[in-house]
């Protein structure tokens, strides 16, 4: 799915366990609830996506321009980061104090 155009799509509760999304377009799509658990992101467009309730462990979101889209409930903290993503995350939606890492 790498390079892929999913824009304005509706992905709610998708399996993306382990998929290669590299550059791909996920502009104004909602995601919430979707595992993307191993998915590989890097460079993703995401911008004005939804992204709520969403497991994230592993997957590497290196790149991508999301700062935008919405992460609540999801566990951000558990992916592959650049540091001024995860500053941004940080701010707007905060790693809950009494978050589980188990997924």
């Amino acid at each position: 799915m790498d390079e892929a155009d999913l824009t304005e799509g509706d992905f709610s509760e998708c399996d993306f366990r382990r998929a290669s999304m590299v550059e791909a377009d996920l502009m104004k799509s909602a995601f919430d609830g979707a595992d993307f658990r191993g998915a590989d992101l890097r460079k993703a467009r995401c911008n004005l996506s939804n992204f709520r309730n969403c497991k994230l462990k592993g997957a590497d979101l290196r790149g991508i321009r999301g700062k935008y889209a919405i992460w609540q409930g999801s566990d951000w903290w558990n992916a592959i980061l650049n540091e001024d993503l995860e500053k941004a995350l940080a701010k707007k939606w905060p790693r809950p104090s009494n978050h589980s890492d188990s997924s």
